[in-house]
C-alpha cells in the first residue's frame, strides 16, 4: 500500500468518526470527497481493501443523521424548517422513481433495473443533503468541498496532458470528457459566486488561485456542451447578482474572460467552431455535431412507438432498429455489447426511456426549479450574502441543464447535490442568518471605545499583579 493510500485511509476513518462525534455533515463531506478521489480509479488505490468506499460513507452518514434526528425530537428546536416533502421537487422525484419501478414489466433494455436502483439511491441522497445541510455556513462549506474535488480533477487533467480529449480522468459517472468538463463548469460558477460573497482578501485570493486550475481542466475536455453551459451559467450569475457586488462582478468577469482566452488551446476553439455546423449548410458538417440531428429524429420515432418508455438506456437498445449502421459505434465501456448509439440529449433520453409520464414529471421539475429560483431571488433581495449562495447554486444548475442539450446527464450526481442545496437554501430564514443589504458589520464607535477601555483596565490589572 502506497503512502498516499495510507493517507486516504486515515482521512476516510477520521471523516467516519467525525460523522458521529461532530455531526453527520462530516460523513456527507467524506462521501463527496470519496466521489472525487475514487480509489479504484487511482494508482494509489492499488492495495486498498476492495470495498464500496462511497456507499459505506453514505450509510454511516444516514446512521449519524438518524441519531441526530432522535436527539432533536427529544429537544425540539423553535426554528424548525419545512419538511422534505413540502418541496415540489421531492414529490416529483419520488413520483418519477415510482414510475420507473412501475415500468419494469415492459421495458426492453437489460439495464433498466440498474437505473431504477441508481435513481432510488439518488432519492435517499437528496434527503440526506437536505436534512443535514441547514445553515448558510454549511452550504458554503459543502460547496467548497465540491470546489476542492474539482481542483483535484483539474490537477489530474493538468498532469494527463496530451492534445486530445480527456477520457477516463474523472471517477464514476464523470470519466468521459463531456461529463468531467460539465462537472468542472459547475465548480467555476459556484467559485465565482463565492468569490463575490467573500469579504476577506486572503480567502478571496485563495479562491482566485483555485479557479484557473479548474477552468483549465474544463478546457482540456474540449466539450462544446460544457462551454455552452458555462456561458449560460455566467448569464444566470449576471442576472441574479445583488446590486452591492456589481462592480466586483464586472471586474471578475473581465478577468475571467481574459483567463479563459489565455488558457483555451487551439483545439478547443476548433471544436467550438463546429457548433455552427449543425445549422450552416455551407460548412462541412462535423460528424459528432451533425449526427445529433440524426439521433434526435430517431428518438422521436422511438417515442411514438414506445409512448410509455422503453426503459433505462432505451435509445442505445433501440438504435440498431432506427439508425443506419454507419451511425452506430462500439461502446468503449462494453465492447462486447455490439454496435449501438447512445443518446446525446438529457431531455430526449427521458422521452425515450420513460415515456410521456417521464416527460411530464421532468418538465414539472424544471418548472419547480425556475419558480423556486425566481421566488428566492425576490424573497432574499435585501440579503446579498444569502442571495449569492442562491445565485451560485442556480448558476451551476443552469450549467447542467444547458449542457444536457449535448449529452445525457440524468445520472449526473452533481445535479442532485445542487437541487438538494437549492431546497436547503429556500427552506432557511434569511433574517436569522444574513445581514440586510447595505448593512456593514463594523463595530459601533461606542462599542469600540468600550472594548478599548476594557482592554486598558485588563492590562493595568495584569501589571499590578491582580
Amino acid at each position: 500500500m502506497s503512502l498516499t493510500g495510507l493517507l486516504f485511509v486515515g482521512f476516510y476513518l477520521a471523516g467516519i468518526a467525525a460523522a458521529f462525534l461532530r455531526g453527520p455533515i462530516w460523513g456527507l463531506w467524506t462521501y463527496m470527497a470519496v466521489f472525487y478521489l475514487h480509489p479504484p480509479s487511482r494508482w494509489w488505490g492499488v492495495g486498498l481493501p476492495p470495498m464500496r468506499w462511497a456507499l459505506f460513507a453514505a450509510l454511516v452518514t444516514l446512521i449519524a443523521l438518524i441519531f441526530q434526528l432522535a436527539r432533536e425530537r427529544n429537544n425540539p428546536s423553535p426554528d424548525a424548517r419545512a419538511t422534505f416533502y413540502s418541496h415540489g421537487f421531492a414529490i416529483f422525484w419520488t413520483l418519477f422513481v415510482a414510475w420507473i419501478w412501475f415500468q419494469a414489466p415492459w421495458v426492453i433494455g437489460p439495464e433498466h433495473m440498474a437505473g431504477v436502483i441508481l435513481f432510488t439511491k439518488y432519492l435517499l441522497m437528496i434527503y440526506l443533503f437536505y436534512s443535514i445541510v441547514r445553515t448558510p455556513k454549511q452550504i458554503k462549506d459543502t460547496l467548497m468541498v465540491h470546489i476542492y474535488g474539482c481542483v483535484y480533477l483539474g490537477w489530474l487533467a493538468f498532469n494527463a496532458g496530451g492534445g486530445g480529449r480527456l477520457e477516463g480522468v474523472g471517477g464514476p459517472g464523470i470519466d468521459d470528457s463531456n461529463s468531467m468538463s460539465m462537472q468542472l463548469g459547475t465548480a467555476v460558477i459556484v467559485g465565482a459566486a463565492l468569490m463575490l460573497s467573500e469579504k476577506r482578501w486572503s480567502r478571496l485570493g485563495y479562491l482566485m488561485l483555485l479557479m484557473p486550475l479548474i477552468l483549465n481542466g474544463m478546457l482540456q475536455g474540449n466539450s462544446r456542451g460544457a462551454f455552452v453551459g458555462l456561458v449560460f451559467g455566467g448569464a444566470v450569475l449576471w442576472w441574479m447578482k445583488p446590486g452591492v457586488v456589481r462592480g466586483r462582478f464586472h471586474l471578475f468577469a473581465a478577468a475571467a474572460i481574459v483567463g479563459f482566452v489565455a488558457l483555451a488551446p487551439v483545439t478547443f476553439w476548433e471544436r467550438i467552431s463546429t457548433l455552427g455546423a449543425v445549422t450552416n449548410e455551407e460548412q462541412e458538417f462535423d460528424n459528432s455535431a451533425s449526427s445529433r440531428l440524426v439521433i434526435m429524429d430517431a428518438q422521436f420515432k422511438m417515442f411514438v412507438d414506445y409512448p410509455l418508455g422503453a426503459g433505462h438506456k432505451g435509445t442505445a437498445e433501440l438504435s440498431p432498429q432506427y439508425m443506419d449502421d454507419s451511425m452506430l459505434t462500439i461502446s468503449h465501456n462494453n465492447p462486447g455489447s455490439g454496435r449501438a448509439r447512445a443518446s446525446h440529449n438529457t431531455y430526449l433520453s427521458v422521452m425515450v426511456d420513460h415515456g410521456i409520464f417521464g416527460v411530464v414529471l421532468m418538465f414539472c421539475i424544471l418548472f419547480w426549479v425556475w419558480m423556486t429560483v425566481r421566488r428566492g431571488r425576490k424573497r432574499f433581495k435585501k440579503y446579498p450574502e444569502y442571495t449569492l449562495l442562491l445565485t451560485g447554486v442556480s448558476g451551476a444548475l443552469a450549467v447542467v441543464g444547458m449542457a444536457g442539450m449535448f449529452a445525457p446527464y440524468l445520472k449526473a450526481e452533481i445535479m442532485y447535490w445542487l437541487i438538494a442545496l437549492l431546497m436547503s437554501i429556500v427552506a432557511m430564514n434569511p433574517a436569522k442568518f444574513a445581514e440586510p443589504e447595505g448593512k456593514v458589520s463594523k463595530p459601533k464607535p461606542e462599542n469600540h471605545a468600550k472594548r478599548r477601555t476594557q482592554g486598558h483596565v485588563a492590562l493595568q490589572r495584569s501589571i499590578n499583579g491582580r
